[in-house]
């Protein structure tokens, strides 16, 4: 029930259009038979879902997503995936099991997952250190383009089966190639990696070159 909690009031729906706040009125009195039933059935798919025992005829529409292209102001299209609820629901739990121990794996050198109030801490840090530098001294800020999409999804897949076996079937579902992403009107295969950005919180961890190094998986997972 707090995974379902945690979505923000306006969470939009994937393709089935189901919306994170139906879940929330649904299971508003879990004292009630049918809230008891339905938050028991939510349980056993996302058991499913993190033993990778969806049937394949239905990962299409449990795992796909929703395709929204916004004009950006450079005038190119920014496409933006919303992902069926449920499969954002189990993203949130997969990513809550494995936080801290993701966290400790992962630092010094990534603090935006794992480390609470990490990515603050790291933006206050490096603004003390531009403001009060006296010497030659150089910061260096990298913004790579397409970073998520530029990944491979194989070395992708690989990191996460050594480093995160217990979410790798998870994992492997979110990242499928054949995933479909529809709009309103059509509906197109995805050939080259994951629908969305798989549960927000999600994170595979590479080994090289230096000691671990972070790169988000998109499961929104994905998670929003």
């Amino acid at each position: 029930m707090s995974a379902v909690s945690s979505f923000p009031c306006d969470s939009a729906g994937g393709p089935n259009g189901l919306r994170p706040q139906h879940l929330k009125d649904l299971l508003g009195g879990l004292r009630h038979p049918m809230s008891l039933q339905l938050a028991q059935a939510l349980a056993a798919l996302v058991g499913l879902m993190l033993d990778g025992k969806v049937p394949e005829d239905v990962c299409p529409a449990l795992y796909g997503a929703s395709l929204i292209a916004l004009l950006k102001k450079t005038g190119r299209i920014r496409p933006i995936a919303v992902g069926n609820t449920l499969r954002r629901l189990a993203g949130k739990i997969v990513s809550k099991r494995v936080m801290e121990a993701t966290g400790n794996l992962v630092r010094p050198q990534q603090l935006g997952y794992g480390t609470r109030g990490g990515a603050k801490t790291a933006v206050h840090s490096t603004r003390a250190f531009h403001s009060g530098q006296t010497g030659c001294q150089t910061l260096l800020k990298l913004d790579f383009r397409n970073a998520f999409n530029s990944a491979h999804r194989d070395r992708l897949l690989e990191e996460a089966q050594k480093f995160l076996p217990e979410i790798y079937p998870f994992i492997f579902r979110c990242t499928d190639r054949q995933q479909i992403s529809s709009t309103a009107s059509t509906s197109s295969l995805r050939p080259g990696g994951s629908t969305e950005r798989p549960p927000r919180a999600i994170v595979v961890l590479s080994s090289d070159p230096e000691p671990v190094q972070v790169a988000s998986v998109a499961l929104q997972c994905m998670v929003s």
